[in-house]
Order: structure tokens, then sequence, then C-alpha cells
């Protein structure tokens, strides 16, 4: 009623109407009343790729995801000044094999239910060349309808969730000593038994009880080694 009494030439009462709801309108008949047609993103893949390739708005503007960042390189603005035209711009193409990213995302989905996690995420590179195969962190949200996507649970974890380290740092303590040269291939350890650091001891989880090589030490995670 507010926007109808504004008096301005054009507002939108509602946006994004099925076919239904457009044809009830306009048997009510009212005058002045008018459609206008729109287009719409609409995502084949659903949830199995939604952190990565994002959504937009109602505006079809990038707000997460691929989507935001190629509107962010200025694309959006080239188009508006007439220095780039749609028909003429090539699709943008990733790293992401769909097909792998399928499998990702099917697993750990199976394992969020199984354990009863609040969530979970895996990631898969291409060892060669460093790129992303498959990213996938549910819980998840589809972005052909992303009315949970706000929820504070939705977090694509590979990238913006925060974790200890834990023994992963074994491979840079392991990295410096051999590339400060304090230690070699053939250098020992002894990792029988714990050490004390201020009022805290160092043990082994599943501690070998005897001297290790320093490959050793990467091997079985000792973190007395280390």
């Amino acid at each position: 009623y507010h926007k109808l009494k504004s008096g301005a030439g054009f507002v939108w009462l509602q946006r994004q109407l099925t076919p239904k709801q457009q044809a009830d309108i306009m048997q009510l008949g009212i005058p002045g009343f008018g459609f206008r047609t729109e287009k719409r993103r609409f995502y084949p893949s659903g949830e199995t790729s939604s952190y990565i390739v994002g959504l937009t708005n109602i505006d079809n503007q990038g707000i997460s995801g691929m989507e935001k960042y190629i509107d962010e390189q200025g694309l959006s603005d080239l188009q508006a000044s007439g220095l780039a035209v749609a028909k003429d711009l090539r699709p943008v193409k990733l790293s992401i094999d769909l097909r792998v990213q399928h499998v990702v995302r099917d697993e750990i989905a199976a394992g969020l239910e199984r354990y009863r996690a609040m969530g979970a995420g895996a990631v898969v590179l291409n060892v060669k060349t460093g790129e992303v195969v498959a990213m996938a962190s549910v819980p998840d949200f589809d972005p052909n309808n992303p009315y949970n996507a706000q929820d504070k649970d939705r977090l694509n974890r590979m990238s913006a969730g925060l974790y200890e380290m834990g023994s992963t740092f074994k491979s840079f303590t392991s990295a410096m000593a051999l590339d400060s040269g304090k230690a070699t291939m053939s250098s020992r350890f002894d990792a029988s038994h714990p050490i004390r650091v201020g009022h805290q001891a160092i043990h082994d989880f599943h501690g070998k009880n005897r001297v290790l090589s320093l490959p050793e030490v990467f091997l079985y995670s000792s973190n007395i080694g280390s």
C-alpha cells in the first residue's frame, strides 16, 4: 500500500513471481499493474558445488563464491558503461572436476550423518599443479533456494574455517631441521622417554619407545622427536 501511495512512476511490488501468481494477479483486472520479465540464475548442480560457485542476489549480482569474485573484477561496471557485451563473454572455466566433486560431497555428507558431527569438509588437489579438483563442506545449501544460506553453520570450512595444525606442523619442523643443516636424513633422536619443557611433559601418542631416525620421526609422528 505504501509503495502504491509513494507517487513514484514505477515501483516493484513483488519479484520472482510464479506463473500461477502472475495469472491470479492478471485475473484481478486492476489497471496500472504490469509484469517485467527478468533473468534468474539456475544452478544445475545444486548443493554439490554451492560454496565454490556461490550465488547471486535478486539483481543477479554475485554475493558469494565465484559469482562474487567475477563481479568484483569490474565486469558489471563495464557492462553498465557499454564497454562489455554479454554475448562476447567467454565461459569461466574452473579446475573443479564435477565427477570428483560429487563423490567428495556425498562422502562427507554421509560422514556427517554417521558421526553426528557439526560439520565436515574435504579438498582434493592435483599434486602436480596445485589445482583444486574438488572442495566440499557440509552443511551446505541449495543456491536455487538459498533460504538457509545465512545460517551460522553454513560455512565453507575448507576456506574459512580455523583449525589447529596438529601433527601437520611436523612437516615444517622436519623441513627446517634439514634446511638449516641441524639434521640429516640419517640423524637419530632418542624417543624412548618423554621430554620436559618447563612444567610440561611431551609424550608420544603411539610411541615406539626407542631411538628413531629422522624419517621415522616423521613416519611415526613422534612428538618427542619433532
